[in-house]
């Protein structure tokens, strides 16, 4: 075309519809306080920019537990008890963005996201609770990533209700802060050393993930693969 050949041409195709829900469950226990949260929330602020703009539906939840409750003593019979069978921490879930959510309304709920870290880690109940948000969606392929910087409260339940999630068609990735606490149960992970890291580190990895293209260039330490 440069050197003015007329039998050059090009033809325009759709490309493939982003049918893609994502989910961001950050972790707002105590130890995210400072500036663990702040890079969190400006991770999820770079990663719902880019996916809204490209058609992808994405939520922001925060979940933490804020007081100790003997819930096996209060709960009716109908609860199903066999899901939260070790539940002793009163659930703290708030949504900063919903999935239906323009960016342009969502600004300020998740710029709060920032001072949210005070509780514990009660990390199986925010990925069913999470989850059952997540599963309501109509995309076919949905994802939800896990931000934490420390183990979860009871590792049995949160391995049990991520390997839930998976069973129902759900893929998990794991975001360490420090090291990878839950990457062994996730289809993939990254952890970064310092919280400075996370934002490139994250996109960087997601690319690879929601692409399924294992070439994407990246420069960062990479984690397990699915």
């Amino acid at each position: 075309a440069y050197a003015g050949h007329h039998d050059v041409w090009r033809q325009r195709t759709d490309a493939p519809e982003m049918d893609t829900a994502v989910q961001i469950l950050v972790d707002a226990s105590g130890s995210m306080h400072g500036n663990p949260m702040k890079m969190a929330t400006l991770t999820s602020i770079a990663l719902c920019s880019t996916l809204d703009g490209i058609g992808c539906a994405t939520e922001v939840l925060s979940f933490t537990g804020k007081s100790y409750v003997d819930f096996q003593k209060v709960w009716p019979k109908s609860v199903d008890r066999y899901k939260f069978p070790g539940r002793t921490w009163a659930q703290w879930l708030l949504a900063h963005k919903h999935f239906d959510q323009p960016m342009r309304l969502a600004k300020n709920t998740l710029g709060s996201l920032a001072d949210m870290a005070n509780g514990g880690t009660p990390t199986a109940d925010g990925v069913y609770i999470g989850g059952a948000r997540l599963m309501k969606r109509r995309e076919a392929r949905r994802i939800m990533i896990i931000v934490t910087d420390g183990r979860p409260d009871n590792e049995f339940h949160a391995e049990k209700a991520i390997k839930y999630l998976q069973a129902k068609g759900v893929e998990v990735a794991g975001i360490g802060i420090g090291s990878d606490y839950i990457g062994e149960w996730c289809n993939r992970s990254v952890w970064v050393d310092k919280p400075d890291d996370l934002a490139s580190t994250v996109m960087d990895d997601f690319a690879k993930m929601l692409l399924r293209n294992e070439r994407f260039n990246a420069n960062n330490r990479k984690g397990v693969a699915a």
